[in-house]
């Protein structure tokens, strides 16, 4: 429920943020380069609030624990090896949330490699043993480190830009075609309204097909991550969490945070909508070193 809120009130206020940047600077929306520009802002604006806010938002949707100061030995231990990976690749250690959930996850998020969140699940930390767990801590520590998701933000923006520009002009073209192929009053009154469903209708086919786009990127870097977990704690471990993970039932998560958790929907029939890839396909790469 806070997610939802959440993501209404940044939608409203980012259009109403752009709607008033173009008014003041005498921008006409429904000019082309009133367009790009409204395209671009409504893209990316969305992509960057939301990349902004992602660290705030983790903490405030999953109920758990910021690991400051250790209460026992594997807390201790969980602190140290994320302070000895971070110093490792060289980016300042992450927030460590402990979050009260049985599925068994971890996920890395944040605007900034030196301020980012480092999640693990409370039914990670009971069934993986401490190698598999360096493992896991090592795959999200190489996420932050690649940049992951500033990067991911950055695609969302650029298809979300491409998406909104395409559907307007075409949703421009065949609504005028229509206006002028009709002499009825009615559908002349109703241009406007015929204009919004099919563009509506646009946004969602080649949000669709962007959306492919963007998830080809997200299968990319867990490959990037698993071969830089290899580099800090050797294939063999990560390999072994790998396998744990392929033994443990699909794990129930939130699905807008799906692509930021290190197992996601990889068994889907619809491959090309993936976040991550099939493990087995994973475990094979890091034996043949074949990374992508």
């Amino acid at each position: 429920m806070i997610r939802m809120i959440l993501f209404m009130c940044t939608n409203l206020s980012v259009m109403s943020v752009f709607g008033t940047v173009l008014f003041l600077a005498g921008i006409d929306g429904n000019s082309i380069s009133g367009l790009m520009i409204l395209s671009g802002l409504v893209g990316f604006g969305g992509s960057i609030i939301s990349l902004l806010l992602s660290k705030w938002t983790a903490l405030k949707s999953f109920h758990g624990m910021i690991l400051n100061k250790p209460n026992n030995p594997m807390e201790l231990w969980i602190l140290s090896t994320v302070h000895k990976q971070s110093y490792q690749v060289g980016i300042t250690p992450p927030t460590i949330l402990i979050y009260y959930k049985q599925a068994v996850n971890a996920f890395a998020t944040g605007c900034y490699k030196h301020s980012a969140l480092l999640a693990l699940s409370t039914g990670l930390l009971q069934v993986m043993n401490r190698d598999e767990i360096e493992a896991v801590i090592a795959h999200e520590i190489s996420h932050i480190a690649n940049g992951d998701m500033v990067t991911l933000s950055l695609i969302h923006g650029v298809t979300n830009t491409f998406v909104f520009f395409i559907s307007r002009i075409l949703s421009e073209t065949i609504t005028n075609f229509i206006s002028d192929n009709k002499k009825s009053i009615y559908i002349q009154y109703c241009t406007t309204y015929i204009h919004f469903v099919i563009a509506t209708i646009l946004q969602t086919i080649f949000g669709g097909l962007a959306s492919m786009i963007v998830m080809w990127f997200s299968r990319y870097r867990e490959f990037r991550a698993d071969a830089g977990a290899a580099q800090l704690v050797g294939s063999e471990k990560i390999i072994n969490a790998l396998k744990k993970f392929h033994s443990i039932s699909e794990p129930k998560y939130n699905i807008g945070m799906n692509a930021h958790y290190i197992h996601g929907k990889s068994g889907s029939s619809l491959h090309l909508f993936a976040s991550h890839p099939p493990i087995q396909t994973r475990i094979h790469a890091i034996y043949k070193k074949t990374y992508m």
